[in-house]
């Protein structure tokens, strides 16, 4: 075999591992499926890191799909935000908005009708992330990966961020997050806080639901906090027990999120849930 063909060869090989092609530049990879973000410089995986992405709805994640990119873009401000403040839970960090690589082009029609929904990928919004697939189709994570996409999108405008049902092989180490836990009505629940990881639960409720949750004896103080539908603000917090009641709204069908925090050290717990209508 000569060696020209030995080059096509790996030319070939290269093109066809990456949605970049020989991939000279960097890009970054989100695991709809692993929940996580993998950003990449070349050939060479440099950090991985977990992710909250687009809730399933019919089988389906909420969000982007396949390729998309992301970097300033002076025509339009709201493109590319190195900070941003308001509301206040967005801590000063950036935020980073996604196009499909379809609609590179302002003039383009399809740019203003994704104008109109747009998605980005911004930091946790909760005191600690939430590891799963838990949002409207935006991606939240951690300060440190969110600082360092940020980067690579400041020099390297048109940022690749590839969308991909694939799992990642790999899991992040040393994050600091529990994967998010589904909470099952009327049994308890056991489990351990510790090295300050918050554990987060899913609860399903619908319209009218009054929740009930219980607290069995621990060996330290565990406090519960109940997020809202969008799970950026608490709406219910208990030491002992906690009781909310879902409103009549048509828009407040769907997941609450349970926080368990221990704010003094370590903690076991056992926990228990009960629906009422």
């Amino acid at each position: 075999m000569s060696v020209w063909l030995h080059l096509f060869i790996l030319v070939v090989i290269l093109v066809g591992s990456s949605p970049l092609g020989a991939r000279t530049r960097p890009w970054v990879r989100v695991s709809l499926t692993s929940h996580t973000v993998r950003i990449h410089s070349g050939d060479r995986p440099d950090a991985l890191f977990p992710a909250a992405v687009g809730r399933l709805r019919g089988g389906r994640h909420l969000g982007p799909q396949g390729r998309w990119f992301s970097g300033p873009d002076a025509r339009d401000p709201a493109f590319f935000i190195a900070s941003r403040r308001e509301p206040s839970f967005y801590e000063g960090l950036p935020q980073l908005r996604l196009t499909p690589v379809a609609l590179r082009g302002r003039e383009d029609p399809g740019y203003r009708r994704a104008a109109q929904r747009p998605f980005f990928i911004h930091s946790k919004v909760t005191p600690s992330l939430i590891w799963g697939a838990v949002t409207a189709g935006c991606v939240r994570v951690q300060t440190r990966a969110l600082k360092q996409i940020y980067a690579l999108a400041r020099r390297s405008p048109s940022l690749l961020v590839f969308f991909s049902e694939e799992p990642d092989p790999l899991r992040p180490a040393g994050t600091g997050v529990q994967p998010l836990r589904v909470l099952k009505y009327g049994r308890w629940t056991h489990g351990r806080l510790h090295g300050g990881v918050d554990h987060w639960f899913a609860l399903d409720l619908q319209r009218g639901d009054v929740l009930s949750l219980t607290l069995g004896p621990s060996d330290g103080v565990v406090v519960m906090e109940l997020y809202g539908i969008r799970a950026i603000s608490p709406v219910a917090r208990g030491e002992l027990s906690l009781r909310y009641r879902v409103p009549l709204a048509a828009s407040n069908r769907g997941f609450r999120y349970l926080r368990l925090v221990a704010p003094r050290g370590g903690a076991s717990y056992a926990l228990r849930a009960q629906t009422l209508r």
